[in-house]
């Protein structure tokens, strides 16, 4: 007998001090209004739909962070540490 994954159980680990941050008001109508969307949803494959485009909006905001990062860290090497060379 084979059991089934928890559903409820993602695999997305928040930082412990993630509610310690806080959304704008533009971010809080758009949650609400998602929130309000997978509420209207009244089968499988809208709930599944809505869940491919939340995740990948989730992994474009990553993508983008990951791009404003790396382009600050080259500012600041470049500004502090211009002999620093990546290997």
């Amino acid at each position: 007998m084979t059991t089934q994954p928890d559903p409820s159980d993602s695999g997305i680990r928040l930082p412990e001090d993630y509610e310690d941050m806080h959304l704008t008001l533009d971010q809080q109508f758009e949650l609400d209004k998602f929130t309000r969307i997978i509420d209207k949803a009244d089968s499988k494959e809208q709930l599944r739909a809505i869940s491919k485009q939340m995740l990948k909006a989730w992994f474009v905001q990553r993508a983008a962070v990951n791009y404003v990062l790396k382009q600050k860290l080259q500012e600041v090497r470049e500004t502090y540490y211009p002999d620093y060379h990546e290997k």
